[in-house]
């Protein structure tokens, strides 16, 4: 869907996203008033489009900020965003609109103009919304045909690995691979149609389990052991309430990039545990770089490396995953020498 940074690129006005609240953006033709830049510290401006943002029916109301401004919200399937910093004609009134319009003056907009705007906005909003929704559809069908062949190689591997009391290796590194297919099909599917990250969180599951499998999964043949799993205390399963559809991305995105940014041969510690309401899983490894991972790593597209191939996608679809979760997914990075770094990965979600 339409991203808030692509929409900013269409508005004329000064606009906010409200979905999560920060100072507006400068419009193509009106930009934001530096009274604006130098209130947001306040907090009342926040508390403003806190309001806007809490009632569905303040849609395309016209409402004035503690400071004299103009706010129009929009809503579309799947943004919410604000017209804001604007000095309307006729004017709404009061002591603190006249003394903003007294000194921005190239924030003036007649109200006509603004609502006309904010219809336009709203028109191509949706239409992108749409051209999205009708190529989702398109690759969905494709992904569900090349699923059954993986579905249909996997269940055959598996099938002759359990044949015997000694399985070829060769077949379980098939199986072990079509295991891991169908984990990154999990990942296209929730780029190609990121609301599936919306879906309730409604089924009872283990976290120490999903783990547990990834880890079996990934286990580097040449340097078995190499990826740690431990609960704390020992029987801790990590009990939540999950989506089945998106849960395993968790799991998956973690240790995967562990492996994959990890010094070749150093550990890969998991550990799953309950402190305080959370519970919590952290994956530590360690990596050559110069400087401690930045939280930028979480941005879509971002890649912590460009020796290693990869989307960059991994990490912004896992935090997307966690907070629909209710939960947290957060880096802490340290230097431990002067081109060695230790990297901790850490997963809080609620228990059930």
């Amino acid at each position: 869907m339409p991203e808030f940074k692509d929409i900013t690129k269409l508005s004329p006005l000064p606009i906010l996203n409200l979905q999560d609240i920060g100072l507006p953006v400068d419009g193509l033709l009106v930009p934001t008033p530096e009274t604006c830049k130098r209130k947001w510290a306040a907090g009342k401006c926040a508390t403003h489009y806190e309001h806007i943002a809490s009632d569905l029916g303040n849609v395309n109301t016209l409402f004035q900020c503690p400071y004299g401004f103009a706010t129009l919200a929009i809503r579309t399937t799947s943004n919410f965003v604000a017209l804001t910093a604007f000095i309307p004609y006729p004017r709404q009134g009061g002591e603190h609109e006249r003394a903003v319009a007294k000194k921005h003056g190239e924030n003036k907009v007649t109200t006509e103009s603004a609502s006309q705007s904010a219809q336009n906005l709203e028109g191509a909003i949706k239409h992108f919304e749409n051209l999205e929704n009708e190529s989702v559809k398109k690759h969905s069908v494709a992904l569900h045909e090349i699923r059954k062949l993986n579905r249909t190689v996997k269940q055959t591997a598996e099938r002759l690995c359990n044949q015997g009391d000694v399985p070829d290796p060769e077949l379980v590194k098939i199986w072990k691979s079509s295991d891991m297919m169908s984990q990154q099909f999990d990942v296209i599917e929730l780029l190609a149609n990121e609301s599936l990250m919306q879906l309730p969180v409604t089924s009872e599951c283990d976290l120490y389990p999903l783990f547990d499998k990834c880890v079996r999964i990934y286990m580097p043949s040449e340097t078995p052991g190499r990826i740690t799993l431990r609960a704390i205390p020992f029987s801790y399963s990590g009990s939540i309430m999950a989506c089945d559809k998106t849960i395993m991305i968790l799991p998956t995105v973690l240790i995967e990039n562990g492996l994959k940014y990890s010094i070749p041969g150093e550990p890969i510690n998991v550990t799953i545990e309950q402190t305080g309401k959370w519970v919590i899983a952290r994956v530590r490894n360690v990596a050559r770089r110069s400087t401690p991972l930045p939280r930028s790593v979480f941005q879509k597209g971002v890649r912590q490396s460009q020796d290693q191939e990869g989307s960059g996608n991994g990490l912004y679809l896992a935090q997307l995953v966690a907070k629909q979760h209710k939960g947290t997914l957060d880096l802490e990075s340290r230097m431990t020498g002067s081109n060695q770094c230790e990297c901790a990965f850490i997963l809080r979600l609620p228990p059930r």
